[in-house]
């Protein structure tokens, strides 16, 4: 049974694709809580919303959950490092290798550090908000 919160707390419409910031908000609040509960509470309530909302997206969800781009048996590996994913944080962004390994070692964490680069960076244009296929097939 579909609750009202799917309806009035979703950021996207029935038969839209979920945008990446649903997942990423989720990955946000998983990481802050402890308890084991109350993480499979909002995973599960991440994953009924794609069911109602999206249920195409269910699987890309899952497997970027998961931290995998395919089943198990394809033996499909990213093979990206920490370096590769520095270099791309600082190709990205324009910021000096020396900075970045400064601020990852304070902050401990290459998403951090990626998401304190990109607050700091002036654009020309506003990108258009990820969405999760296009982040699964990506990848």
């Amino acid at each position: 049974m579909l609750t009202h919160y799917t309806y009035l707390e979703a950021c996207w419409c029935t038969g839209e694709s979920a945008p990446y910031l649903h997942l990423a908000r989720t990955f946000d609040l998983v990481e802050q809580e402890s308890g084991k509960l109350k993480t499979t509470v909002m995973l599960c309530n991440m994953f009924r919303s794609l069911l109602a909302l999206s249920p195409e997206d269910v699987l890309p969800a899952i497997y970027l959950c998961t931290n995998r781009i395919a089943p198990d048996y394809e033996n499909v590996d990213l093979n990206l490092g920490g370096s590769t994913v520095l270099a791309a944080i600082e190709e990205s962004f324009g910021t000096q290798k020396a900075k970045l390994r400064e601020m990852y070692n304070s902050k401990g964490d290459l998403g951090d550090v990626a998401q304190a680069c990109r607050q700091t960076q002036s654009l020309l244009t506003i990108p258009r908000p990820l969405i999760i296929p296009q982040v699964f097939t990506a990848l």
